[in-house]
């Protein structure tokens, strides 16, 4: 219910309300020892700061959220979260962390399909020619 809480502040641009709203959730989930529960709460978080338009916090809430999404097993969440990220370094103009946020999202689907691996080797091509050499 905090997070739903939290969602309802954020769509009235209630900031402060929806920060403590989600953080409150985020805390009973650790608690609970519910590292799902936690990715939501942190995903939110990371998708309010979006809206208000402080990409950087979002990006560092989102990243966290992606991780326990990871140790969770929840590839699909895991994902939807880093192409959120890839999304907002696209916007930013920064190229290289989009790609390679899309790469890891990529790398997520569990079997991945023709397209995925179509995708990894398209992204692959533009990340290894920015990569500096070792």
């Amino acid at each position: 219910m905090l997070n739903n809480l939290g969602l309802i502040h954020t769509q009235e641009e209630r900031w402060e309300q929806a920060v403590e709203a989600f953080n409150k959730a985020r805390t009973t989930f650790e608690s609970l020892e519910d590292k799902d529960g936690q990715a939501h709460a942190l995903g939110n978080l990371g998708d309010m700061y979006r809206h208000q338009g402080d990409k950087e916090t979002s990006v560092e809430y989102l990243k966290e959220a992606a991780n326990l999404f990871h140790e969770t097993g929840d590839w699909e969440k895991e994902t939807t979260t880093l192409r959120v990220i890839s999304r907002i370094r696209l916007g930013q103009a920064r190229w290289f962390e989009a790609l390679h946020f899309y790469d890891l999202s990529l790398a997520c689907v569990k079997p991945p399909g023709l397209k995925e691996r179509i995708l990894q080797r398209l992204v692959q091509i533009p990340l290894n020619m920015l990569s500096p050499p070792q």
